[in-house]
């Protein structure tokens, strides 16, 4: 490559980054506070629960009802029957649990600015 070919690469490719900086900085400034998108384009979180306290409550619920009773089952899994109610417990158990991740991820995720919910979702 000569070096009139070589300074036409370079020159497009400072081109590029200096129009991508641009864009960058153009798209930050483009970015919305949560107040002003309408409702409509926001995700209704209670449709999982429907406050803090709820969330809390199954929380709670977890850590407390189910987390002993399957730990009642260590070293008892010896028949059908066992293993099945031990199953459907657990099943009950990731039902409720899987519910209590999005919602602490999505609340996380709502808006950036609030610590409170961040702190929920670790």
């Amino acid at each position: 490559m000569n070096s009139k070919a070589v300074k036409r690469v370079i020159s497009v490719v400072v081109m590029g980054v200096f129009i991508f900086c641009q864009t960058a900085g153009f798209a930050e400034a483009a970015v919305l506070k949560r107040s002003e998108v309408p409702d409509k384009y926001k995700w209704n979180l209670a449709d999982l629960y429907k406050d803090s306290q709820a969330f809390e409550a199954d929380f709670s619920r977890v850590q407390n009802e189910y987390i002993p009773k399957i730990k009642e089952f260590q070293g008892k899994l010896t028949n059908a029957d066992t293993l099945l109610k031990c199953l459907q417990l657990s099943d009950e158990l990731w039902i409720i649990m899987d519910r209590l991740y999005a919602y602490a991820c999505l609340k996380a995720d709502e808006n950036l600015q609030d610590n409170a919910a961040s702190e929920q979702s670790h």
